[in-house]
């Protein structure tokens, strides 16, 4: 059998069976980013700000016509 790039990738992942749970009690360790970030920054206010923002800049700026 040949060897190539792809089978030798293949051969150096390494499986656990844990490593579904090992992962989330990585991220559930590090906490919730977002839910860290919302204690700082108002996402409904800030998400509020930008459609306002576009669908004023799309009143003002002309769509270009296809040719």
């Amino acid at each position: 059998m040949w060897r190539t790039a792809d089978s030798d990738a293949f051969l150096m992942i390494k499986t656990s069976l844990f490593a579904d749970q090992k992962r989330e009690a990585k991220l559930n360790k590090l906490g919730d980013a977002l839910q860290v970030m919302e204690k700082q920054v108002d996402f409904a206010a800030l998400a509020d700000e930008v459609d306002r923002a576009v669908a004023a800049s799309a009143a003002v700026v002309p769509r270009s016509q296809p040719n």
